[in-house]
């Protein structure tokens, strides 16, 4: 990895730690309003243009980029070639896939219910079979990052995380958590744990305001941290922080996004976390509030994000870091350690080379019998 990262300009590591995302449902011929929004985000017109000229190292897809599995395999097949011609790295490809009510991608793929579901069956021999199944899906159609599980500890559930989380019970939570971390990482895909340091406990909404966790530290850790430390246990690549205060942890208020007595303390050294640590959308107005989006950039990484997740303003966040990092050596050598961590992590998943297309992929695993069987028996037991 070190030969990797020495062949790189700062230019392409910078790009490295950014996810973004793009817009339509085709990678080359995108409809007008896609290619509006692309050329105003990056100032090209097509998804292609924007990994092929920018160098970003990974795209989030959302429902506006979804038709169907062969359109979704087809989209991931155009970016990893425009990711080979142009920086010659694959691309970390994600989504929102968490069951019930997060879903980006539906029918005719296996979509199951909700985190709730599962934890009020508390077999976690299924949710892991569950997890495997969405993961192979997922993987045929190129995606090969799953924003999955929520290991949240659901305080109450009118919350606003709500049946996202899998209940109430840190042990419950904490058990399910593993067995879906172990059932994706069997399918081929990069689960991502979320909301360190655990949006259970809020009531507010973090994409319109900063929640802040009322709890002291004893409480936190007793009741929000075992599913993390149980995702570290069970091998979890990568860990999503969210945008909350924890003022028992870190006096400043600042959301854990920019907490490095979070990151870097709690996460890295308390529960031995060395994977990837991505942010939670940067757009949100749960970090925007801290500050500009250049200064919001450059905070995240420098308290210990390895990638950068959809910033408001790319140019503006992609420049701030650049130039912090020409005339600071501390944030330079922190975003080497975070570009180091998204090479391994590509090369674990395969795809540290652009991988190639399989058409035949998607026939053959999404929305089989044999993963339908497996959610008919989902469904069948929590009937019952």
């Amino acid at each position: 990895m070190a030969a990797v990262l020495a062949g790189m300009t700062l230019e392409q590591k910078v790009a490295q730690v950014f996810m973004v995302e793009v817009h339509g449902t085709s990678a080359t011929v995108p409809a007008a309003s896609a290619r509006r929004a692309n050329l105003g985000a990056f100032g090209v017109e097509t998804a292609s243009e924007v990994v092929a000229s920018h160098g970003v190292g990974g795209v989030i897809y959302f429902g506006h980029n979804v038709e169907g599995p062969e359109q979704v395999a087809a989209m991931s097949a155009a970016l990893q070639q425009a990711a080979a011609a142009g920086p010659g790295v694959g691309l970390l490809i994600s989504t929102d896939q968490e069951g019930g009510r997060v879903n980006r991608i539906g029918q005719p793929a296996t979509v199951f219910p909700s985190a709730r579901v599962f934890g009020e069956i508390g077999d976690p021999a299924l949710t892991e079979r569950a997890a495997r199944v969405s993961a192979i899906e997922l993987r045929a159609m190129g995606v090969n990052q799953v924003l999955a599980p929520v290991a949240d500890v659901a305080a109450f559930r009118a919350g606003v995380i709500g049946d996202r989380a899998y209940g109430s019970d840190p042990s419950l939570v904490a058990e399910q958590t593993a067995a879906a971390v172990q059932g994706y990482l069997a399918g081929g895909v990069a689960p991502t744990v979320k909301h360190f340091p655990g949006h259970g406990g809020t009531a507010a909404d973090s994409h319109v305001t900063l929640p802040v966790l009322d709890a002291d530290a004893a409480t936190w850790a007793a009741i929000a941290l075992p599913p993390f430390a149980s995702a570290v246990e069970a091998g979890v690549p990568v860990v999503m922080v969210g945008h909350l205060a924890l003022p028992a942890v870190d006096r400043s208020g600042l959301p854990a996004t920019l907490s490095a007595p979070l990151v870097a303390e709690q996460l890295r050294s308390r529960l031995d976390f060395d994977g990837v640590v991505i942010t939670d959308s940067l757009s949100m107005e749960g970090v925007r509030s801290a500050a500009g989006d250049g200064a919001v950039a450059v905070r995240a990484l420098a308290a210990g994000a390895d990638v950068l997740l959809m910033p408001f303003d790319f140019t503006a966040a992609y420049q701030a870091v650049l130039g912090e990092a020409q005339q600071d050596p501390a944030l330079a050598a922190r975003l080497d350690e975070a570009v180091t961590r998204v090479l391994l992590l590509k090369r674990g998943l395969g795809v540290l080379d652009p991988p190639p297309y399989d058409p035949a992929a998607v026939a053959e695993n999404v929305g089989v019998p044999d993963h339908r069987a497996v959610l008919d028996e989902v469904l069948v037991v929590a009937a019952g």
